[in-house]
């Protein structure tokens, strides 16, 4: 009997031992894999904290390396450029005329000077000022100064001037048939009696007709001439929309006038 309380008892301790030692291992494994996730943990923490600076000395890098750039190829006022010539970034300026933007930078598409115009809300805008006269045609609808060379029943034969205010740097021919002097009684129209050799005349492109010749109308009330000298070389002024009057002699000359905004008769 004492002998099988013995055993017992002796088991009992063997199976607690085992318990202790089962429980011993449980905890040092999991002690392990603390300080295994902690390791980890920290290495992440290195590897974050180590990409995190080169992402940032990239940065500033890419930031030295692009202020560096704009000062090299950023030009000054009044610097000549011609067309595909980098004007400058974008990040500094607005672009104006003479001036379109591509990949954050400006190019010139003139031949000209940089010019810099300061706006009241701070922003700069950059523009590239053409050194060269614009080439000026006569389009369709344009309004066009000409002068009066010849006269024919038909017709008569001007140099035209300019075109849309803006100066030829040749003169181009251009006729004004009888048909096209004006816009009511054409049956009855008399060319003579409408324009003189030397007239100035505000005319309208309708096309580009035979020979080269550009094919005008006066058929509008603004339309017409604008300014005339008599036989005496006086000045004529308008009286009405189909007389001008000589500043020197009072003589009335017949004319198809341009809108007559003042017309007051000379005794």
């Amino acid at each position: 009997m004492i002998h099988k309380t013995i055993q017992d008892r002796q088991r009992q301790r063997e199976a607690m031992e085992a318990k202790m030692e089962r429980r011993r291992k449980e905890a040092e494994v999991r002690r392990k894999e603390t300080e295994r996730r902690f390791k980890a943990n920290d290495c992440h923490r290195k590897w974050l904290n180590e990409k995190s600076q080169q992402i940032k000395q990239k940065k500033n890098n890419e930031r030295r390396k692009k202020e560096e750039w704009e000062k090299m190829t950023e030009l000054q006022e009044g610097d000549f450029v011609v067309p595909g010539d980098c004007v400058g970034p974008s990040t500094r300026h607005s672009p104006g005329k003479g001036v379109y933007n591509r990949g954050n930078t400006f190019y010139a598409s003139l031949c000209g000077r940089i010019t810099l115009k300061s706006e009241s809300s701070g922003t700069h805008i950059v523009s590239v000022e053409s050194c060269c006269r614009s080439v000026v045609v006569p389009e369709k609808g344009s309004v066009v100064l000409c002068k009066v060379v010849s006269v024919t029943q038909s017709y008569a034969k001007v140099l035209i001037l300019s075109v849309n205010n803006l100066p030829l740097l040749e003169h181009l021919k251009g006729i004004i048939r009888k048909e096209e002097i004006r816009s009511t009684e054409k049956d009855t129209v008399n060319v003579f009696m409408s324009y003189h050799p030397r007239d100035i005349v505000r005319a309208r492109v309708l096309s580009l007709g035979e020979s080269q010749l550009y094919t005008l109308s006066t058929a509008e009330n603004e339309l017409g001439v604008i300014f005339a000298t008599s036989e005496q070389n006086g000045q004529m002024i308008p009286i009405n929309w189909s007389e001008m009057q000589c500043t020197l002699t009072g003589v009335k000359e017949r004319r198809k006038v341009a809108k007559v905004i003042n017309a007051v008769p000379i005794n």
